[in-house]
C-alpha cells in the first residue's frame, strides 16, 4: 500500500490503520510525507515504530502527490501496488478480495467501486459508480476506458477517480510513473498509458474503498482545467506514438 501524505496530521493515522487492519496481512505500508509543516512526520514515525510493516519516508522538499507516489512505488516490494490517499480508508477485506480476483482474471490493473463519505460528519453519500458502470466482460479496451471518462459523466463518476490495484512488475516493465507535472488527471493518465502499453484493466462492481470528500480538494481547484489539458495532451502523444 502506497500513501502520499501532506499536512495530514489530523487523519493520516486512520488511513494507515485501515490498511494495517486488512484481512490480507502480508503487506507493507509505504507512506511518503511530502515535506509537511505540521505533525504528519511525527505521526508516521510513531506508526512505523508501532508496526514494522509501515515504512515512513519524507521528501526533502514539497514535490506533489505524484512525486510522493512515485517514491513510494519505487520503494515498494510487493507483488501488487494499492494506492490509498491519506484522508481515505480501506474496508477490511479490500486487498484480499481484489488480489484474489486480479490473480484469477490475469489482470494488470483491477478497479473497484468507491463509497463516498462526508469527511466531517462521517455520513455515507452512496457509491461513486452504479454497478453497470463497473461491469464489463474482460479487460477494458483503450477506447472503452476513454469513453467512460469523457465529459458529461455524473460528477465523481469518471474513471479517473478509480483507485485500482496494479501489478508492480507491469509498472516496472513499462517504466510507468505518475506524471509529476500534471496536478489533476494524473491518475487517469497513468491508467491510459498502462492500457495503451497492453495492460489488462479489469473491473469489479463491489465497493471496498471509502472516498472521504473534503472541501478544498485538488479536483475542485480553479487550476483544474489547465492540468487536465496537460493530461489530455500527453494522452494524444501516447496514442500517436
Amino acid at each position: 500500500v502506497v500513501m502520499p501524505a501532506y499536512q495530514a496530521e489530523a487523519f493520516v493515522a486512520q488511513g494507515i490503520a485501515s490498511a494495517l487492519a486488512q484481512s490480507l496481512t502480508d503487506l507493507e505500508m509505504v507512506v511518503v510525507d511530502d515535506c509537511s509543516t505540521d505533525g504528519t512526520w511525527d505521526v508516521l514515525q510513531r506508526c512505523a515504530r508501532e508496526d514494522p510493516r509501515v515504512v515512513a519516508l519524507r521528501q526533502p522538499r514539497r514535490s506533489g502527490a505524484s512525486a510522493a507516489r512515485n517514491v513510494g512505488i519505487a520503494r515498494a516490494r510487493g507483488r501488487w501496488v494499492a494506492l490509498l490517499d491519506a484522508d481515505d480508508l480501506f474496508l477490511p477485506q479490500r486487498l484480499e478480495r481484489m488480489v484474489e480476483r486480479a490473480e484469477a482474471e490475469g489482470a494488470d490493473l483491477l478497479g473497484d467501486n468507491l463509497l463516498k463519505s462526508d469527511f466531517a460528519a462521517g455520513a455515507p453519500l452512496g457509491r461513486c459508480f452504479g454497478d453497470e458502470a463497473l461491469t464489463f466482460n474482460g479487460p477494458l479496451p483503450l477506447a472503452e476506458l476513454v469513453r467512460r471518462d469523457m465529459p458529461g459523466q455524473e460528477r465523481l463518476a469518471k474513471f479517473g477517480f478509480l483507485q485500482p490495484i496494479m501489478r508492480r512488475a507491469f509498472l516496472l516493465e513499462h517504466g510507468l510513473r505518475y506524471a509529476e507535472d500534471v496536478g489533476v488527471g494524473e491518475d487517469f493518465l497513468l491508467y491510459f498509458e498502462a492500457v495503451a502499453r497492453g495492460g489488462r484493466f479489469h473491473l469489479m462492481p463491489e465497493a471496498h474503498y471509502i472516498y472521504r470528500l473534503r472541501p478544498g480538494s485538488v479536483s475542485n481547484h480553479r487550476g483544474c482545467a489547465l492540468h487536465l489539458s496537460k493530461a489530455n495532451e500527453r494522452m494524444v502523444r501516447i496514442a500517436e506514438g
